[in-house]
């Protein structure tokens, strides 16, 4: 991996942070190189630095953009697909998993609907379970706003004045 122990040590873990998430270890090899990275780099590039295939830094990279976390930019003068953290990419994250609550909630909610009249408690359980999906699903929107404004200003305050 490249550069001084701190970036392999913050690369690496955020490998280990992927996969207890349920993600692949090199999606998160990936975001933290491209974190650390001064600029966009290829398939190539991230391959060659990561010693892994290029195919697996395609395929991750695919699921990553999916997920709002890198995107896709060109470079003039070359047709290969460079890669960059995308902006915010923490908040990308949280709000794909309050999206997946929120359909989690939607999904259970169908279900209940579907029970007996004679299955009260069971239906009950399933209904307490959309309730804290849905719940869930509420509180890191609110969370996410929350944050969105803290970073903002934070940014905004570090900026130079002219």
């Amino acid at each position: 991996m490249p550069g001084p122990d701190a970036h392999r040590k913050f690369i690496e873990a955020l490998g280990v942070m992927a996969q207890i998430e349920g993600r692949s270890r090199i999606s998160g090899h990936i975001m933290g190189y491209l974190i650390l990275a001064d600029g966009p780099r290829s398939l190539t590039q991230i391959a060659g630095d990561l010693q892994i295939s290029k195919a697996s830094v395609s395929t991750n990279n695919r699921e990553l953009e999916l997920l709002g976390m890198v995107r896709r930019v060109g470079q003039i003068g070359s047709r290969q697909d460079m890669w960059e953290i995308a902006p915010r990419p923490n908040e990308q994250m949280l709000h794909h998993l309050s999206a997946r609550f929120r359909q989690n909630a939607d999904t259970l909610a169908s279900i209940a609907a579907d029970f007996d009249a004679g299955d009260g408690a069971a239906c009950a359980r399933v209904q307490d379970l959309g309730r804290f999906y849905r719940l869930s699903s509420d509180f890191m929107d609110t969370w996410l706003t929350q944050i969105s404004a803290t970073c903002s200003a934070g940014a905004e305050q570090q900026e130079p004045s002219t």
